[in-house]
């Protein structure tokens, strides 16, 4: 995962240019998000926060129908 320590790059509220295998994406800023049910948090990139929201409410939503249907 993301180092979060107080030197690296990664705080919050920092815009960093992102360069990986497939892609360089410009002037990404870097943002926390957490989650009201459970209290993951997420620190990087807004895009990926966007997908973290995202997929983590389909996670809840998910578990919610398997404890309707009596569970595992």
């Amino acid at each position: 995962m993301w180092e979060t320590e107080e030197s690296s790059p990664l705080q919050e509220g920092n815009v960093l240019d992102i360069i990986d295998d497939s892609s360089i994406r410009l002037y990404n800023e870097i943002v926390r998000v957490h989650c009201l049910i459970c209290g993951e948090t997420f620190i990087g990139p807004k895009d990926q926060a966007g997908l973290f929201i995202f997929g983590h409410k389909k996670f809840h939503l998910w578990t919610i129908d398997i404890d309707d249907m009596g569970g595992v």
